[in-house]
């Protein structure tokens, strides 16, 4: 694509069902909304479980003064892995991040639902990256020399999750790295070595532009 081109995946059939985008994941948006505008917003409350409801209480301390700055949710509907069906990507924006996830959402014929179940880190310790062969990245911090590398993909069935590896990270005193898969330790001594024997030549979808709208 040219430079500052935008891409509007967004489809009005899906599948032989001939379900619309909007009407397969317009509960999700609604959920934000009525997250948004809930003046007595409680992450602990679990209220609003479609929702990166972490990311929403950082969204209500900006809105509230409590944080300087402010916190915009967007979302576009996006064919992941290329089979001719979108799914929802959630993301958010503050000053100190632009286009992070904070979800994505898949639907399965009936209904929309999470597709990472770890969303209640990602937008503080874990972050999840989108690549245009399918894959998506997850890096999930447990501590300064502890972290994961989790790669899913959606499933031949267009809506659950997969996973393609699963890497542990432990880095010692001296920055020498030990990433494993289960109780197999490999030879990789960086993230990067390790990310790129998954994806390849497969290169991270460019956020900027895709056909973002926000929600409010």
């Amino acid at each position: 694509e040219e430079s500052g081109t935008v891409i509007d995946n967004a489809s009005e059939n899906v599948g032989e069902n001939k379900v619309s985008d909007v009407d397969k994941y317009s509960a999700i948006i609604e959920e934000y909304k009525s997250a948004m505008n809930d003046s007595n917003f409680d992450a602990s409350a679990g209220k609003y479980p479609n929702t990166n409801e972490l990311v929403m209480m950082y969204y209500h301390n900006y809105k509230s003064g409590a944080m300087s700055g402010e916190l915009i949710f967007n979302y576009v509907y996006y064919d992941i892995n290329k089979d001719g069906n979108n799914e929802l990507i959630v993301v958010f924006s503050s000053p100190s991040a632009q286009y992070h996830i904070a979800e994505i959402y898949t639907y399965d014929g009936n209904k929309a639902s999470m597709f990472i179940p770890q969303q209640g880190c990602l937008g503080e310790r874990c972050s999840a990256t989108l690549y245009d062969n399918g894959i998506i990245y997850f890096y999930g911090a447990g501590g300064a020399r502890v972290h994961g590398l989790t790669f899913y993909k959606i499933g031949d069935n267009g809506y659950s999750i997969e996973i393609v590896k699963d890497y542990g990270v432990e880095i010692d005193e001296n920055g020498n790295y030990t990433i494993s898969e289960g109780d197999t330790v490999t030879s990789y001594k960086s993230d990067e070595e390790a990310i790129n024997s998954v994806v390849g030549n497969a290169k991270k979808v460019d956020m900027t532009k895709l056909d973002w709208k926000e929600i409010k």
